[in-house]
This record gives C-alpha cells, structure tokens and sequence, in this order.
C-alpha cells in the first residue's frame, strides 16, 4: 500500500509519502483444523501532521517604543520652536 496525502489543510505541511505492506502467514494443522494466523508488517512509521513554518512577528513593542520616543521629541521640538518665536516677539 501507499499512504499519501491528496489535500494539505491550510497551514500544515504535507506528510511524505509511506509505502508499506500488510499481509498475514497462516499455519493449519490437520487433526484439530485450527488456524493459527501472524501479523506481517513492514511499516512502524507514525504519520504526524506538522504545522508550517511561521514567520516571525514585526512591528511589536519596539516600534511603539521608537513611535513614543520621536512623538516626545517633535512636540518639544515644536514647543522650543514657539517658545524662541515668542521671545523675539
């Protein structure tokens, strides 16, 4: 048999393709007519579902920072701007 993946949900990684058998070996014995039956397996390959790789996030707390930072400094900018303009007035 081949396990393969036909439609990948959004976000996750497609599953490699695994090939593997299932079969049975069975043994009769002839004066009770049981059937002793073994399990044959090729495969002990667990399927996992991984998600994509995310990118990493931009813009956070650091931008803000820089936002505050320049915003302080236009407005006293602006307020020594006035304040000199007044002076020579």
């Amino acid at each position: 048999y081949k396990l393969y993946e036909s439609k990948v949900p959004v976000g996750y990684v497609q599953a490699t393709n695994t090939v593997f058998t299932i079969g049975a070996t069975h043994v009769e014995t002839s004066d009770a007519g049981q059937v002793t039956l073994t399990e044959d397996s090729s495969t002990s390959e667990k399927i996992v579902n991984l998600t994509g790789s995310t990118l990493p996030s931009t813009g956070g707390i650091g931008t803000t920072i820089f936002y505050a930072i320049g915003s302080v400094l236009v407005v006293g900018a602006g307020i020594l701007l006035i304040s000199k303009k007044r002076m020579f007035n």
